[in-house]
């Protein structure tokens, strides 16, 4: 997008000018040295990447507010900024109007079982109206990048009770006698869907319900009728047996050519989960009805302190905050078979200090098919260890080792981080070298073994 930057400056401050809005800039540069080649010292390059952040508003209780993004990034050898994440918001008394795209999020907005959903991410551009000054009903429409209008109408009953209508149409190009006409001219073909929805919390239960239906399915070719309805159904109950204790049962099921977002044509789902400060064991078993088969997860967490969360007890971009033990199994059956199972540990090892962290997982690996033969699956083993060390207030250095039997994968990887000064940023110094099998390669075609040598550093301003 050509001179992205300049343009949206130029609107921010004509608006600002306009509305004595209050402006903020603010952005990062990204330097890096690093290598591009198979060896620690092949090809190696320097790069940069300059972001800059713009928010305005136009006061402390804003009509309107913009917040972007734009990115000058010199390995793709662009000369011109680009535009990021950005969201536009314009509130009025009786609506608010919504603009956001790349990469950008705003807020999920469906069904009570998200029969029909409109996701919260837009990897391009989108546009959302919001009217709630009819109480108690909210209108929504969602208009996204893939021709898709999205319109839902909720009315919120009281605390207990909701319930509502939606609707969405999908356009779709198609285009027919291609081996006739060598530029054949596209027709459009759209899909409508509508859907209603209830929800209810009757003591400890929640039930909630989607019932929806596609219009003008086409039919097969002996029928009657070109077109006709495609039905939608869905059913969930929840209950709070206890505060530590919510199981749930759901069913959805469809006729062909229901067209609803993710919506299955037959399962049925059972789920459990038990939370306590220091234990939480969860299980879900669906059934899919149509395809005979099933899976069944089950996961258990155990955690001396509830300083973190039991999602970060072992991410490894928080393990190093926690200041006790935790231990985690996660395990995955198919049709009652064993498919992986994951063995998760943390904990610190010298207070404030050193934290360690490792994760043995038994997988499935699919294999190229062989003559006279199909598709097989084999499982290996994977193991990872993974260290945390605060060496000075200025440093840290994170080693670590994974192995994978596929493969015959060994992964020795350091990174190590020294804050420039007494400011914030910080240098980044990463070495890596991947052993493999002669000839193994990932799933990108690439070969998995090589040498990873790199210097970076990330300025705020």
């Amino acid at each position: 997008m050509k001179k992205v930057l300049v343009l949206s400056l130029v609107l921010v401050m004509a608006l600002s000018s306009m509305a004595f809005a209050a402006v903020d800039f603010s952005g990062k540069f990204n330097a890096e040295i690093a290598n591009r080649g198979p060896g620690f010292l092949d090809d190696m390059g320097v790069s940069g990447k300059l972001t800059v952040n713009i928010k305005a508003a136009s006061g402390s209780d804003p009509d309107w507010s913009f917040e972007a993004e734009s990115f000058l990034d010199s390995t793709d050898d662009s000369t011109e900024f680009a535009l990021g994440k950005y969201l536009l918001s314009l509130n009025d008394d009786y609506f608010d109007l919504y603009f956001w795209g790349m990469g950008r999020e705003l807020s999920d907005k469906g069904t009570a079982l998200s029969m029909l959903k409109s996701a919260k991410k837009e990897a391009n551009h989108r546009a959302r109206l919001v009217v709630d000054a009819i109480e108690p009903v909210t209108l929504t429409v969602d208009l996204t990048s893939d021709k898709a209008l999205y319109a839902f109408a909720d009315v919120n009953i009281s605390d207990d009770y909701a319930a509502g209508l939606a609707y969405k149409r999908v356009e779709e190009e198609e285009v027919e006698g291609e081996d006739e006409d060598p530029a054949p001219t596209p027709e459009i073909v759209s899909s409508n869907t509508i859907a209603l929805w209830g929800k209810a919390s009757i003591d400890m239960f929640t039930i909630s319900g989607d019932f929806g239906a596609t219009l003008g399915v086409p039919k097969a070719e002996e029928d009657d009728e070109e077109t006709g309805i495609a039905f939608g159904y869905g059913a969930k109950v929840a209950a709070d047996i206890t505060d530590e204790l919510n199981v749930y049962a759901q069913y959805r099921g469809s006729q062909d050519g229901f067209d609803g977002d993710d919506w299955k044509k037959s399962e049925f789902k059972l789920g459990a989960t038990y939370t306590e400060t220091a234990l939480k064991v969860a299980g879900t078993f669906t059934m899919d009805l149509a395809a005979d088969s099933n899976d069944l997860k089950v996961e258990g967490y155990y955690r001396f302190s509830d300083t973190l969360g039991y999602d970060d007890l072992f991410d490894g971009d928080e393990y190093f905050n926690n200041d006790a033990p935790a231990a985690g199994l996660v395990a995955n059956l198919k049709d009652f078979g064993v498919q992986d199972v994951t063995l998760l540990v943390a904990s610190p090892v010298v207070e404030d200090m050193v934290w360690a962290r490792a994760d043995a997982k038994w997988a499935p690996v699919k294999t190229a098919e062989e003559e006279g033969e199909g598709e097989t699956t084999k499982h290996t083993f994977e193991v990872g260890a993974y260290a945390y060390v605060k060496a000075t207030e200025k440093l840290t250095i994170e080693p670590s080792v994974i192995y994978k039997t596929e493969n015959s994968v060994i992964d020795l990887k350091g990174v190590a981080t020294y804050k420039i000064g007494a400011s914030d940023v910080a240098l980044t110094l990463t070495a890596q070298k991947v052993m493999a099998d002669e000839d193994a390669m990932d799933e990108e075609g690439d070969a998995i073994a090589k040498e990873v040598l790199k210097a970076a550093v990330e300025v705020k301003f």
